[in-house]
């Protein structure tokens, strides 16, 4: 069952391509993916599309958030790398 969350994780069909079929899918023109925040006793569950993020303080969420923000794009490479934490 696909849910209005998963919904944000499927990609359009597209002709198989080996080299390609492992990465995930860019958003074009450097836009954003959907941010949803829920606050935790501990800290706070960042979901950016369908990846999901956990903070412990306010501060460092926002400061990854406010790098998301500016260049979506590069943000993600570097999550993509590992460099992002």
């Amino acid at each position: 069952m696909i849910t209005e969350e998963s919904r944000a994780c499927v990609a359009p069909a597209e002709p198989a391509n080996t080299a390609m079929e492992d990465r995930p899918i860019r958003m074009e023109n450097n836009k954003m993916r959907q941010i949803r925040i829920d606050q935790l006793d501990a800290g706070y569950v960042v979901w950016v599309g369908c990846k999901q993020f956990a903070f412990s303080t306010r501060d460092e969420m926002v400061s990854k958030l406010l790098e998301y923000i500016d260049e979506p794009f590069q943000t993600e490479e570097k999550w993509d790398q590992g460099k992002l934490f």
